[in-house]
């Protein structure tokens, strides 16, 4: 006997359309008829959910539940790309090996960004901005009438700034809305953009976020000058925001990478970002205060010991250009692995300044 029918069962189907068009039922009927669903029925649906992406190859998420389909659009990167080039609609018969080669502005590449970015790869806004300009690459197009793999480099550089969290400035309340105000209970978002934040959930499975449409947790221009506030110390530096949200309330913790830290570290004087451009961070810092960095980042360490961590905030130093003691970091690096250098358990204790070396054990004396 077939199992018992349970309308409360949901089933999700995956479907590669033409958007704008019915697709036909002898390709529908195999996937969504054992479901007791009508293939006819299904592809007018489906036709009308992607009126707006007429004549491009889009995926759709059917979520099927009690024999009712709802549909829902699941674009790619280059369905996003090529709808944003709004190229004339095309008969798909007549019209063969379509080339895409318009031009988009880098404004749509970071919307593009910010729609994927949960379905990214990358660990930051920018990483997503650079997988973008890649697919635009693919495609074929311009963006800001120059070839993508230039952005790329332009980005790798520093030449051009992709959006993210300042500390001390207030984000832009218009980006902020979005993303704290449907939120009602208990849920934790981390801020990373001044101009776009980013926002991901953490350990879903234990602080389940409940999301309520038209209840707001605070004003996103207040919770903006809150993070200005809590981020005074890290004035004019890129960081991340955590928001500890409750009973409609959120509490702002700093969550600072290695590079900020280090960049705090160098104590260089506030600049003004709109006016100075691809700064160096070419000061020194002292050994302790890599330490000191590594212990503060040690439970985020992939690492297993404190040394090795002390090797990973020293690579981070590498990238920021900074010296360690007066020395390149890398330089360092190797003394850790000759035993020239010991990484401390407890406080840095400089025995011969010649070999930088340090005492892992205090003296006995």
């Amino acid at each position: 006997m077939p199992p018992k029918f349970d309308p409360n069962e949901v089933k999700i189907v995956l479907l590669r359309v033409v958007g704008g068009e019915v697709g036909a039922t002898s390709s529908l009927a195999p996937k969504i008829g054992p479901l007791g669903l009508s293939p006819k029925k299904v592809g007018d649906d489906i036709a009308k959910g992607t009126a707006d992406w007429k004549g491009l190859k889009i995926t759709v998420k059917l979520i099927i539940k009690n024999r009712q389909a709802t549909i829902e659009v699941v674009p790619t990167a280059s369905a996003l790309i090529i709808k944003a080039l709004k190229e004339p609609v095309r008969d798909r018969k007549k019209q063969k090996n379509i080339k895409h080669n318009g031009n988009i502005t880098l404004n749509d590449v970071y919307e593009i960004a910010r729609t994927l970015r949960e379905r990214s790869m990358a660990k930051t806004f920018a990483g997503s901005v650079k997988e973008i300009l890649g697919t635009a690459q693919s495609v074929g197009c311009q963006v800001d009438g120059k070839p993508p793999h230039d952005l790329i480099e332009s980005i790798n550089k520093g030449e051009i700034e992709v959006p993210m969290a300042v500390g001390g400035e207030v984000g832009a309340t218009s980006s902020l809305a979005p993303k704290v105000g449907p939120l009602g209970l208990v849920s934790m978002v981390v801020y990373q953009a001044g101009n776009g934040p980013e926002v991901k959930l953490f350990s879903p499975t234990i602080v389940q976020p409940i999301l309520r449409p038209g209840v707001a947790v605070q004003s996103p221009k207040k919770v903006g000058d809150d993070i200005a506030k809590a981020t005074a110390d890290w004035k004019g530096l890129k960081i991340t925001v955590k928001l500890i949200i409750q009973n409609r309330q959120a509490t702002i913790e700093v969550v600072p990478s290695a590079s900020s830290l280090i960049i705090k570290a160098l104590k260089e004087p506030p600049r003004d970002r709109k006016k100075q451009k691809n700064i160096k961070h070419s000061g020194n810092i002292t050994m302790d205060d890599i330490v000191e960095i590594a212990r503060t980042m040690r439970p985020r360490s992939m690492a297993r010991n404190l040394d090795g961590t002390v090797k990973e905030i020293l690579g981070t130093a590498q990238s920021v250009g900074c010296t360690v003691d007066s020395m390149p970091p890398h330089d360092l690096i190797e003394k850790i692995k000759g035993g020239l250098v010991e990484v401390p358990a407890g406080k840095v204790k400089f025995e011969n300044k010649k070999c930088l070396k340090i005492s892992l054990f205090p003296s006995k004396e």
